[in-house]
Formats: structure tokens, sequence, C-alpha cells
């Protein structure tokens, strides 16, 4: 007899996760004209998202999965959140806020460095961000509190990864159903530890999940899916002996155009049901650079990385810059979250890093462990690339999310807190999806199951 989903208990790992889906891309690229001045800006803003124009070869059509990268378990634990901590979430640490700054521009970005002399502006502090035509750039991650899935990881919140609704959707309509319903569709929702949407060799759409059994060992549900009028649906090719019985379900491509990067689906288990959205874009992204000149010695990996920044914003012809950012994410309704994040070189560096979606319950700003992925080949669609940029990071934490696909990750390059560092803010391109009244109608047509 199978167990009913009321069994299931919650994973003590932040996330078990596995994410490949469809990439079409539709994003805002940085034009020379909207660069910021020197006068008015005290850190990077510089986009590398890829123009259309200038997509990298491997985007393909709305319909077809490629390329995307994969949110895996992350290692570390969460760490505590203080408002204190000038890592948690600031653009760039200013060791004596009654000090000015110095910033160095070069061609729209600018180096901070420790402070020498000169004036500071009127208001004593650094200079705000000019406007840009990237979304990534002037991100303040003031919000009161973060978009939530209903999910949670300690003293954490899960979050969601776009700006569209569906998420509050989905939590709004969970709440129609019975009190007894409620529970039995949360417990799956906490067992779920990882989601994966691809497409096979043949062109067939699967479902792959890993769900905590009441042993909490993970066992793998697979689905194929398959076209069924205005959406597909999802038969189980699952081997036999997992303790969940299947009873349904359908995934329903967003996508705006036809294609099916953006997708949710809803499945059945013992009685209970879940929703997961899966989204896959590329992203804008700025970095702001802190340089410590008083270092005893140079740090080679932090200059590494601010060669290839610095070689992007400047338009230099070599290949040692950054190219594009792509993101995949999955969001579980009360339930996981995480982003896959894949920054892509020209001379085909990659570096791969697996985001666990958090924040507090209120407020953006976390201090969240995030994972080198070394095994570029088995989580992201990417083969023989190096990874000198992914070698040359000593550590990466998440500092700020809002829940809108808007993250700051913090880049270490070193264990000395005081060393130099980089911020990467990063903003997912929302592409054009089916709206929430298209949502609302065709939910309303589902057949029940």
């Amino acid at each position: 007899m199978m167990k009913p989903a009321l069994n299931l208990r919650l994973n003590p790992l932040l996330i078990s996760v596995t994410v490949l889906s469809a990439l079409t891309f539709s994003s805002c690229g940085k034009s020379k004209d909207t660069k910021p001045t020197p006068a008015a800006v005290t850190m990077a803003t510089q986009t590398t998202t890829p123009p259309t124009k200038t997509r990298p070869e491997s985007s393909t059509s709305s319909g077809t999965l490629h390329g995307a990268p994969t949110p895996t378990n992350p290692d570390g634990v969460v760490g505590n959140i203080d408002s204190n901590n000038q890592n948690a979430g600031a653009p760039v640490p200013v060791l004596n806020p009654n000090q000015p700054v110095n910033p160095n521009s070069n061609d729209g970005i600018t180096i901070i460095e420790e402070p020498t002399s000169g004036p500071a502006d009127s208001a004593g502090g650094q200079q705000p961000v000019a406007p840009n035509a990237s979304s990534a750039v002037g991100l303040k991650f003031d919000e009161p509190e973060a978009v939530k899935t209903g999910g949670k990881s300690a003293d954490l919140n899960y979050t969601s990864s776009a700006n569209d609704g569906l998420m509050s959707e989905f939590k709004a309509r969970a709440k129609t159903v019975s009190a007894d319903q409620q529970k039995l569709n949360q417990n799956l929702a906490g067992a779920i530890s990882s989601a994966k949407m691809r497409k096979s060799a043949s062109g067939e759409m699967n479902v792959d999940l890993l769900i905590e059994d009441i042993n909490r060992k993970n066992q793998l549900y697979s689905f194929k899916a398959t076209a069924d009028g205005d959406k597909m649906k999802l038969t189980s090719v699952s081997a036999a002996g997992n303790e969940l019985e299947f009873q349904g379900g359908y995934l329903k491509c967003l996508d705006a155009d036809g294609g099916c990067q953006n997708a949710y689906i809803k499945i059945k288990f013992s009685t209970a049901y879940a929703r997961i959205i899966f989204r896959n874009t590329y992203a804008d992204n700025n970095f702001s650079i802190y340089t410590n000149e008083q270092a005893a010695a140079p740090n080679l990996n932090f200059d590494l990385w601010k060669s290839y920044i610095l070689n992007k914003t400047s338009g230099a012809a070599v290949a040692q810059k950054i190219d594009y950012v792509q993101v995949s994410s999955f969001e579980v309704l009360n339930g996981k979250s995480a982003m896959g994040v894949l920054v892509m070189s020209k001379d085909k560096e990659a570096v791969g890093l697996s985001v666990p979606l958090l924040a507090a319950e209120k407020g953006t700003t976390v201090s969240a462990s995030v994972t080198k992925i070394s095994d570029l080949g088995r989580s992201f669609d990417v083969l023989n690339n190096s990874q000198k940029l992914s070698q040359a990071l000593s550590s990466v934490r998440l500092v700020a999310n809002n829940g809108l696909g808007q993250l700051r990750l913090l880049l270490n390059f070193s264990q000395n807190e005081a060393d130099s560092k980089i911020w990467m803010d990063i903003s997912r391109v929302q592409p054009a999806t089916l709206s929430i009244a298209d949502v609302q109608k065709f939910e309303a047509a589902v057949p029940k199951f």
C-alpha cells in the first residue's frame, strides 16, 4: 500500500536540485550611450547580457532545450543574517564612512579603491548609481520583503525568481482547498528536493523529481510529457518500488511565443498535489569591484576576474572577457527553490554556480553559501570548457535576494575579508509569458484529476 504524502518529512539539507530546461532569450543589452559617467558613479556598472544580435551560438529556437544552467546541492550551511555585516548586501565596503572614496573609471566601470584623499559628495557618502538601460544597474534591494514560495529552511524562506506574479497566484489558489488538503499538499511540497525539466535526444519532454521518503532517502520519479490540447500530459516512466502513487499531472508551457523555456507542472501523488515553476533566461548583470591597495601582495585570482570585466566594458578586441550569463531556476509552491547561474566568457571560460534562493522574513538581505559546480558536463549543457575563472574564486555568497529574479552575489578571492572582492548583481530578463488572466482561464478549464 502506498503511503500518503502526509507522512513525508522535510530534508535537512538546503537543496538537492537539478534543473535542465529550455532557453530562448529576449534581453536588454547596455548601449554605449547609457554608460554612467565617472562623476555619477562609485561602483562598476556594466551589463554583460548579450544583445539579441550577438546571442551565443548555443541559443536555439523557443521549443528547444539547450545550454541551461543547473542548480545542484550546495555545500556548507546558510549563514546567519547580520545587519551590521558589510558583506550582507552592501555594494562596496567603506572602511571608514567619514573618509571619501576615490573612484577610477575605465569606460563605464569604476574600481573602488582604499580611500586616500579628495572631497566627499554633498551627503558625505557615496554617489548613487546613474540610471541605465540594464535591469541590473542600481539595484537597491530595499523591498520590505522578498516574494516567497511558502517553503522554509530553518529561519530563512525560499523565494520566487520572477516578477510575473505566478507564485503569488498559485499561493492564493492553494488556500482555496480544505485545511486537510492544504496540509497534504504542503507536506508533499516540502519533500520535493529536486526538480528537472529536460528534452531527450529524441525530442521528448521529460520531468524528473527527487522526493524524500519517510526514511529521508530520495526516490526518483520520472515522467514523459506528451501533447494534450493546450497542455502536456505527464505519464510516469519511473521504476517500480517508489513509495508514492502517481495519480496524474500536466505540464503547461508559459512562453508567449509557444516555446517552453518557462513552464510549470501540477502533479498528484497519493492524494496530494504539488506545483513547480521552471524559468530559464539570460540575465542582465553588473559588477562592483573593490580593490584593496593596502594589501601586502597582489591577489592574482582577483586580478584575473578584474581583467575579464574590464576587457568587456572597454570593448577590447580580445577573447579574455565576460560574454553572457544564463540562469535557470525552479520554485516549488510551499517548498524549495534554487537558481543555476552560468557565467561564460568569449574564450569559453565557464563558471557554474548553484544558488539557494533564500531570504529573511523581512527585507532582502541574506547570507547564504553558494556552491561552485566543478562537473560542468553533468550540471550544465556545456563541454570542454576551461575553469580558470571558477578556480580563481575562493568562495561565493548570496547577500541579497528580493524574490523577483534579482540577486547580489559576493565573489571572494581569499579567506581574508579585507582583501579585494567583487559583487555581481544579477537580474533575470523577463520574457513574454502568458498573463495571470491567461493562466486563470486555463486552470479553470483543466479537468480534475
